[in-house]
């Protein structure tokens, strides 16, 4: 199954700053939206209120043409919205396996059920082999993996994945763009939250800049690339 994710003018403040200002956007099924910007621009504000972690003080999230603005992230989950995170949230002491189970458990399908899904997760990510290894014995860009794949077993309509190539050598992140893609080959929506410029002007459908909590550039790859207030905002004269 697949849904259209939309963002709609969401403003969020904490303290008296302004984090997000007005910031719309659209993930449609089987396509990747790229959110990038500098440090602090908002990116993980918004990926918070879009997946129910935060509420925010304006505007609207929906997902599949509902208003979920005020639900909690379990429901959320529930509809169709899952998440990665930017830094590793395993569980030590489990097996890969276990680990990835866990993604399922709130669906309250059968044991079995939820093993061959996990199972069929990690072979998406190319992982299967490493199924019954404690978390605590991988090397860094196997366990990187392990998300996503807990993610996939609750299949999701739509993925935010944040920062999923963080800390990959360059042959692990180009892997791990090609397995997005045919995730979204087969109708998976995909929010990423992304550095790495290459991998997301290579992946990415369209994206979105955010500078200060507002949209800088929102469009085609190529012509996000070519934009001045871009360049001098975040990619810089070496990355243009």
């Amino acid at each position: 199954m697949t849904a259209t994710l939309a963002v709609e003018q969401v403003d969020k403040a904490y303290g008296g700053v302004q984090v997000l200002r007005g910031v719309s956007l659209e993930v449609r099924p089987g396509s990747v939206c790229a959110l990038i910007g500098p440090n602090g621009a908002g990116k993980s504000t918004l990926a918070n209120v879009v997946s129910g972690m935060t509420l925010p003080d304006r505007g609207a999230v929906r997902l599949g043409g509902d208003d979920i603005t005020a639900l909690p992230a379990w429901k959320r989950a529930a509809r169709g919205l899952g998440r990665t995170f930017q830094n590793l949230e395993l569980f030590a002491g489990l097996t890969v396996l276990e680990n990835v189970v866990v993604g399922g458990y709130a669906l309250g399908l059968p044991v079995s059920e939820l093993r061959a899904r996990g199972l069929a997760a990690l072979e998406r990510f190319g992982i299967a082999s490493l199924a019954d290894r404690r978390v605590e014995s991988l090397a860094f860009g196997e366990a990187k993996l392990v998300e996503p794949a807990r993610m996939l077993v609750g299949e999701p309509k739509v993925a935010i994945l944040d920062e999923p190539a963080a800390g990959l050598p360059p042959d692990s992140a180009e892997q791990l763009a090609e397995r997005i893609a045919a995730l979204c080959r087969d109708g998976l929506g995909v929010l990423l939250i992304e550095h790495n410029v290459p991998l997301v002007m290579d992946l990415a459908d369209r994206v979105v800049v955010l500078e200060s909590g507002a949209v800088l550039a929102d469009g085609p790859p190529g012509e996000v690339r070519a934009d001045q207030r871009v360049i001098d905002a975040y990619l810089g004269a070496g990355d243009a």
